[in-house]
């Protein structure tokens, strides 16, 4: 196993930052490029910078353009552990749904935007804005249409604890017994400090 120190001390904060957690989970599994992913997003994030504050609707706008058109992320199903990896989804622009929507709150914290992960039963959004919610499917076409009474706003380790489910039973089903066992592991710990 990969140096865990970094995961268990990000599963410690009380909110920590999504893509160093989820980048310290990745670390378990194999090494991890921490500068070139975070790179990856501040270079990704770049044309966000500077613009003048517009409201949520336009903010969801620049955001979801910039996944999908100016990165080109793409989203697949989750049969493939890799596109449950923030590190390999940045590289290879090809990402389960949860993790599109991960990108896209990164860019936008980046660029000083507050924007949250929601679920709904079939979707992961992106929320934009407080009062005014404007909700985004970074994986599908068009915007959010969820029943906001449905929806459900998830802290970074509510992310980490979905990603780590949906990575057991990835490695599963790929049969890597091991590594869903560390998933599993890995998940028990993270529940055990949120």
């Amino acid at each position: 196993m990969h140096d865990g120190s970094p995961f268990l001390a990000f599963a410690r904060l009380q909110r920590p930052d999504l893509d160093a957690l989820l980048l310290a989970l990745a670390g378990h599994f194999r090494p991890v490029d921490w500068h070139h992913a975070r790179a990856c997003l501040d270079d990704f994030s770049r044309h966000l910078f500077g613009p003048p504050r517009v409201h949520s609707e336009g903010q969801a706008a620049c955001v979801l353009h910039a996944v999908r058109n100016e990165i080109g992320m793409q989203a697949t199903g989750c049969d493939d552990p890799d596109h449950l990896m923030l590190d390999r989804v940045l590289d290879g622009r090809r990402g389960h749904p949860l993790l599109l929507s991960v990108v896209a709150v990164e860019l936008a914290r980046r660029a000083g935007v507050r924007a949250t992960i929601c679920s709904s039963p079939a979707h992961w959004y992106v929320a934009f804005g407080e009062r005014d919610v404007v909700l985004v499917d970074v994986a599908a076409v068009g915007s959010g249409d969820a029943e906001p009474a449905l929806l459900q706003r998830h802290c970074a380790h509510e992310v980490g604890l979905r990603v780590l489910s949906r990575l057991c039973h990835a490695y599963t089903s790929s049969g890597r017994p091991r590594d869903a066992c560390r998933a599993a592991a890995l998940l028990r710990v993270l529940d055990a400090s949120g």
